[in-house]
Formats: structure tokens, sequence, C-alpha cells
């Protein structure tokens, strides 16, 4: 139930059990993704190739946060 992420086949950002959209398209091979934890204020982000797409989530925990990446079969990427 604390997790957060997007899915890269649908562009949905998702917390938990709920989901709703963030990007609006899919993320494809050859794309760079980087997630920025804004730890002062408690918030995560996304840029795609270089875009800022925005603030993701709110209101983070204040406690010990974990980094995690999933890849979908076919999907490749270095961290």
């Amino acid at each position: 139930d604390e997790g957060w992420g997007i899915e890269n086949y649908s562009g949905k950002k998702f917390h938990g059990n709920e989901s709703e959209e963030y990007l609006k398209y899919w993320i494809l091979a050859g794309t760079t993704v980087k997630m920025t934890l804004d730890w002062k204020n408690q918030t995560l982000s996304f840029s795609i190739n270089n875009e800022d797409k925005g603030i993701a989530f709110e209101n983070l925990p204040s406690e010990t946060l974990y980094f995690a990446m999933s890849l979908h079969t076919g999907a490749d990427g270095e961290i």
C-alpha cells in the first residue's frame, strides 16, 4: 500500500491500489526516465527524455523510502 510509481505501457501513476492518468503516452524503449524525490517538500516527480512531467505524488511520508524499478517482458533498462 505504500508504493508510488508510473506504468510504462499505460502512462498511469499508481499508489497502492489506486491509479490515475499521468502521462499521455506510453514509455517506449530507449526512453530516459528520471525520478526526483524532493524530501523537503515530500513530493515525487518524473521527467521523460528531459521533459519535466510535474509532481506525480505529494505528501510522501517522512520516513525511509526504497527505490525500486520493475520492467515488463521485452523491456530493458539501466540505473
